[in-house]
């Protein structure tokens, strides 16, 4: 009884709403166009859409360009901060090269100067000694050598 009233249920339907083929073509051609207006609208669409994907990519291409541009400018400046410190690295040594040979000399003078010095205070405490031996055996000379303050 089940089966004979589903039966039913499906056929009722069908019988009521039956079509004849002739509207059945004329429906599918109104679905046919509307589908194909469809396909229009979105093939127009995706024709928007790879013009903008094409602006876009161009856009992005001169941006790319500036920023190589901008990459480039700034390792020239870093070169010509390198070439301006090596310059002036370069002029500094040149300009103290000169004082640096100047030092060198003055100070070799000055260590000849010192060893002077230490040979004739070597030889002025051996003049005072042979200063002072002769004053023990002449009595005068002893006391001016005394009176000289140098003993």
């Amino acid at each position: 009884m089940k089966k004979i009233l589903l039966i039913l249920l499906f056929i009722i339907p069908f019988g009521l709403f039956a079509q004849t083929e002739k509207e059945i073509l004329v429906k599918l051609s109104e679905k046919m166009d509307k589908l194909s207006e469809k396909v229009d609208k979105l093939a127009e669409q995706q024709i928007a859409t790879n013009l903008e994907i094409k602006g876009i990519t161009t856009e992005i291409k001169g941006i790319d360009k500036r920023l190589d541009f901008s990459n480039m400018l700034v390792i020239a400046i870093f070169g010509l901060f390198g070439v301006l410190i090596a310059v002036i690295v370069w002029d500094r040594r040149t300009v103290t090269k000169p004082f640096e040979s100047k030092t060198e000399k003055l100070e070799k003078a000055n260590e000849k100067l010192e060893q002077e010095v230490l040979l004739l205070k070597e030889q002025q405490l051996k003049n005072i000694n042979i200063l002072k031996k002769y004053a023990e055996t002449e009595p005068k000379f002893a006391e001016i050598f005394r009176n000289a303050s140098i003993l």
